[in-house]
C-alpha cells in the first residue's frame, strides 16, 4: 500500500512515465527464458496426475469399457439426443484414457486453459479480459465512507460489485486508466500478430 501512496502523490505525467517503465519492464520480463522456464514449472508442477489402476479397478474399468461399447455402438449414438451422446463419448474417452495411463479429458482441458503450452495463449487471454474489464468505468462514480470498516465505498451498489481491476482503474483515474488500455491493446495487437506468423 505504501508504493500506491507514493504513485498517487505523482503527477500525472511522472505516473504514466513510471507505468510505461513497469510495463516495460514486464513486457520484457515475458519475453525472457527466465520467464518461460518458471512458467513451465509451474505448469507442470499443475498438471493433473493420473492415477494408478490396480488389477481389480483395472478390470472393472476393462469391463465397464467392454460393456459401454457394446451399448453404445455407432448406430446407438447416432440416434441419441446431442447431450446424451456427448455424455456418453466423454465417458468413452474418460475410460479409454484411465486404462491407457492418460489424464481425465476433463482435467486435460481446464490444465491446458489455465496453463496453456504457449504462455502467450495465457497473456493474451488476460489482456482481453482486462480490457474488456475495464471498457465502461465511470471515473465520475461517486463514494462514501463506510462507517464500519472506514473504507471508501461506491454509492452505486453495482460499482460496488465490480472486480478489482475496475475499481484500481477508478482509483488510478482517467489518463492513467487510458494509458495503460492503449498500451495493453498496442502489446494485444503484436501477440495476435506474432501468434498468427507462426
Amino acid at each position: 500500500m505504501e508504493n500506491l501512496s507514493i504513485i498517487r502523490a505523482l503527477t500525472s505525467g511522472d505516473q504514466i512515465i513510471v507505468a510505461e517503465e513497469a510495463l516495460d519492464y514486464t513486457k520484457s520480463y515475458f519475453k525472457s527464458d527466465a520467464f518461460l522456464i518458471k512458467y513451465e514449472k509451474e505448469r507442470q508442477a499443475h498438471k493433473p496426475k493420473v492415477a494408478e489402476l490396480n488389477q481389480e479397478t483395472r478390470e472393472m474399468y476393462e469391463m465397464q469399457l467392454a460393456e459401454y461399447r457394446e451399448m453404445y455402438t455407432p448406430e446407438v449414438l447416432d440416434m441419441l439426443p446431442e447431450e446424451a451422446k456427448a455424455g456418453a463419448l466423454y465417458e468413452l474417452k474418460r475410460m479409454e484414457a484411465a486404462l491407457d495411463g492418460n489424464m481425465d479429458p476433463e482435467d486435460r482441458k481446464n490444465w491446458e486453459f489455465r496453463y496453456p503450452a504457449e504462455p502467450n495463449d495465457l497473456l493474451i487471454r488476460s489482456i482481453k479480459d482486462f480490457l474488456e474489464i475495464t471498457k465502461d468505468v465511470d471515473f465520475n462514480a461517486t463514494t462514501k465512507l463506510n462507517p464500519k470498516n472506514n473504507h471508501q465505498v461506491f454509492t452505486n451498489p453495482v460499482y460496488e460489485k465490480k472486480d478489482t481491476q475496475w475499481k484500481a482503474c477508478f482509483r488510478a483515474g482517467m489518463e492513467l486508466t487510458n494509458f495503460v488500455r492503449a498500451y495493453s491493446q498496442d502489446w494485444l495487437s503484436e501477440l495476435e500478430r506474432q501468434k498468427k506468423n507462426g
